[in-house]
């Protein structure tokens, strides 16, 4: 038998209001919870620390992301302290934000109207189908809100059924909507939730830009067996000078690993490379480099990119559990300005 209820265009409209306002209460209830101490109030500061790992990443490579697959190996780098002393790298715990940090503004917001685009068809064939199809549907809604405080789709076992139900949820209705039917109310309502899911994360990022120091990339200081204190690096870390001429030491040592191929590191200055060489797993090298601010440049800081050819696993103990930490080189850096 088929359901007699179908909710006209204002009912669905305010069912959407609805849902949004759940959405922002829910916001609001994290961020008043984020400074207790009980259970649920850890809960929920974590899950905003979450949200501000994300918001960083995405700040970091706002347009096309940090690639796919990348999150997890990066997290590291912009979780906050706490979460970081915990998991030390963890996904997202939010599937539409971790898409958007892996895949940027652009990608981003192709999934999500992929997936506003599903649910939508799929609703307008609920009224054509039998109850089975509106059940397949409500039940891939359900997984839908999962995904706002976890990552089900992440997983293979889980998300084949999912996409399987959804479109057999949409298909089984045929074509319920001819081509180009789309009316400017439908489009506001998808911009409108766009923008309702992409302007915190950001305003976050922009926040976090502004505030941070602009160094991202590296571990926390280490100090070695001969005591050299060091900091680990990522494939990729980003540090700054001051735009004044000068020499950049750099003093650093690879991990013997006899299965690997040799460490590089290549050093660019304001997006030029200024040196390249295999790093010695042997012992540590230190080398200086010149550094001259571009002639007319009115920016008053030099950007100072170290890329690593590869990276490797390194088991740490993060809280209860053990966490391999993608890691580069070891790395020591020092500025001296000249005068």
């Amino acid at each position: 038998c088929r359901s007699a209820w179908r909710p006209s265009r204002r009912q669905m409209v305010g069912l959407v209001a609805a849902a949004l306002v759940i959405l922002l209460a829910g916001g609001a209830v994290l961020a008043r919870g984020a400074y207790q101490r009980n259970a649920a109030g850890r809960a929920m500061r974590l899950r905003v620390q979450f949200s501000e790992t994300s918001a960083r990443m995405l700040a970091s490579a706002p347009l096309y992301g940090v690639g796919v697959g990348r999150y997890h190996g990066r997290s590291g780098e912009f979780m906050p302290a706490e979460i970081r002393a915990i998991y030390g790298f963890e996904n997202a715990h939010n599937y539409f934000a971790q898409q958007f940090a892996e895949l940027g503004v652009v990608g981003g917001t192709i999934f999500l109207w992929l997936v506003i685009a599903c649910v939508r068809t799929g609703w307008r064939s609920t009224g054509r189908t039998a109850t089975a199809s509106a059940g397949l549907l409500a039940g891939s809604l359900g997984y839908l809100v999962t995904c706002l405080t976890g990552h089900p789709l992440l997983v293979p076992e889980a998300a084949l059924p999912f996409w399987a139900a959804l479109g057999v949820a949409i298909g089984s209705g045929g074509s319920v909507m001819p081509p180009g039917a789309a009316t400017p109310r439908s489009r506001f309502a998808v911009a409108l939730l766009g923008v309702v899911l992409i302007v915190p994360i950001g305003v976050a990022g922009a926040s976090y830009r502004q505030n941070r120091s602009g160094e991202h990339g590296f571990y926390d200081s280490q100090r070695a067996e001969d005591g050299t204190t060091f900091r680990w690096t990522t494939r990729h870390a980003v540090t700054y000078v001051d735009a004044v001429p000068g020499f950049l030491t750099l003093r650093m040592r690879a991990q013997p690993l006899p299965d690997r191929p040799p460490f590089v590191l290549t050093t660019e200055l304001d997006g030029r490379v200024i040196d390249r060489r295999v790093v010695r797993a042997d012992q540590w090298v230190t080398i200086e480099l010149p550094v001259r601010p571009r002639t007319g440049s009115p920016a008053t800081r030099q950007r100072i990119d170290l890329r690593v050819n590869q990276t490797w696993p390194r088991s740490q103990t993060v809280g209860r559990r053990q966490a391999a930490q993608p890691v580069g080189v070891m790395m020591a850096i020092a500025w001296s300005p000249i005068g």
